[in-house]
């Protein structure tokens, strides 16, 4: 399945495989995630369709309870190895909030791009994600590690989603 979302200077985001049904966020994750895109929508308006079109695939993701993501899926703070299909060796990427991203450190804003394709992505998927002039296909292939996964469940100071 591929969707085209327009976005800034002309560029397209698609985004393809597992359908976004079958993506998966916590709810806690649901909230920062908006709560960024909107903080974030200000400082980076070239951007805003892409994140719009974000926040709308986060609003048909399924919304589990922290406790209740499978530990093979992609949340905030996870630390997961990816490929790009054609290339032999992965990177490691934690996703994280973009005021905490450093890809020199391995730390990947989940508003980028490859950050977005990512959340809600289980072990074995294949994200097709649009980078500068062409289109990578990522494999993820091993949570590293998944804070849910060892009982860190974070505190959500602000809640900007309507009965939540």
């Amino acid at each position: 399945m591929t969707r085209t979302v327009p976005c800034a200077h002309g560029k397209y985001l698609r985004m393809e495989a597992r359908p976004v049904s079958n993506r998966i966020v916590t709810i806690k994750d649901l909230i920062r995630l908006k709560d960024a895109i909107e903080h974030h929508r200000r400082s980076i308006a070239e951007y805003g369709t892409c994140l719009d079109a974000f926040r709308d695939e986060l609003d048909r993701m399924e919304v589990v309870a922290p406790h209740d993501i499978p530990a093979d899926v992609v949340t905030l703070d996870s630390r997961v190895r990816v490929r790009r299909v054609g290339n032999a060796t992965g990177q490691v990427w934690t996703l994280t909030l973009p005021e905490r991203s450093s890809l020199s450190a391995g730390r990947l804003s989940v508003l980028s791009p490859v950050g977005q394709s990512l959340v809600g992505a289980r072990v074995g998927d294949l994200r097709g994600v649009a980078v500068v002039n062409e289109t990578w296909v990522l494999a993820i292939e091993e949570m590293v590690f998944q804070p849910e996964g060892v009982g860190v469940l974070r505190a959500v100071r602000h809640i900007g989603i309507s009965g939540a």
